[in-house]
């Protein structure tokens, strides 16, 4: 029963936090009269299509290089490397797609880019709609398992295409109930690193000179994040908890540079008052 309730809270964490995020930073905007409320939804859509189209370059990317790297006679790292390699290069090859893809939204925003909302809004809809899939796929799962093992408690003889999905069940469900919700809770630190990200990026985009060095920066941090996340679960094999600590401390510190970014950025001067005529 508790893990049920684990699967249902991290569905309802990866699902329901980021539209209830949107909801909220769209309706502040309209509150504040920054955007229309169907502005403000706008921009997260393109947040979206962000993190859709850095996809559809970052996954072909990655199967073509793991493909590269099994060509005889390709150079292969070392044995002892090999694990670093692989955790430096999907580091760099995530950044490296989806910072640059914010970069564009930003710039096909034009005009609506400058506020400072904008910066949040489209954030919100990089890392929400990651974690919305996600939490879709974890549902879609649930379900099945659920039905599974409804057939298997009814007596029900199974077909024998179906055997291994009952061995997959009793896997599924032997999982801890903690395991299962690290999964909402990383899906929060990933949230609030996209949105930091994206605020770094839309320093670059709002910046009178030398913009071009705030997008490399989020293409080096978010990089270093992924690679330490990949490189704590993999080459050092630590605990899902102490992963999870790592990925909400290097979150956090990228939330912190975020509003630094963001306190630092010039504000529009407000217009000067127009001098009276003289006669």
């Amino acid at each position: 029963m508790v893990l049920k309730l684990s699967f249902i809270l991290t569905v309802l964490i990866q699902i329901g936090v980021p539209l209830g995020l949107g909801f909220w930073l769209a309706r502040r905007a309209a509150n504040a009269g920054v955007f229309t409320r169907k502005a403000a939804w706008g921009i997260f859509g393109v947040g979206v299509l962000t993190f859709i189209g850095s996809q559809v370059v970052h996954l072909p990317l990655l199967a073509g290089l793991t493909a590269l790297f099994k060509l005889p006679g390709m150079w292969q790292p070392s044995a002892a490397f090999a694990p670093w390699f692989n955790a430096i290069t999907l580091g760099l090859l995530a950044g490296l797609c989806e910072e640059p893809a914010r970069w564009i939204g930003f710039k096909l925003l034009r005009a609506k880019a400058r506020p400072h909302l904008a910066a949040l809004l489209a954030g919100a809809g990089h890392g929400g709609i990651e974690s919305i899939f996600i939490g879709l796929m974890v549902l879609v799962n649930f379900v099945t398992m659920l039905a599974v093992q409804a057939a298997i408690n009814s007596g029900a003889s199974l077909p024998a295409n179906l055997e291994l999905l009952k061995a997959q069940a009793g896997l599924f469900w032997d999982t801890p109930w903690h395991h299962v919700l690290a999964g909402g809770v990383e899906r929060l630190a990933a949230i609030t690193l996209h949105i930091s990200l994206s605020v770094l990026v839309w320093r670059g985009v709002t910046a009178a000179r030398g913009g071009g060095w705030w997008l490399v920066g989020a293409i080096l941090l978010h990089g270093l994040v992924d690679m330490l996340a990949v490189a704590s679960s993999q080459i050092w094999q630590w605990p899902v908890w102490s992963i999870e600590a790592l990925v909400a401390a290097l979150a956090l510190g990228t939330a912190g540079l975020a509003l630094w970014a963001w306190r630092t950025a010039p504000r529009p001067e407000p217009p000067l008052a127009a001098e009276p005529v003289e006669p």
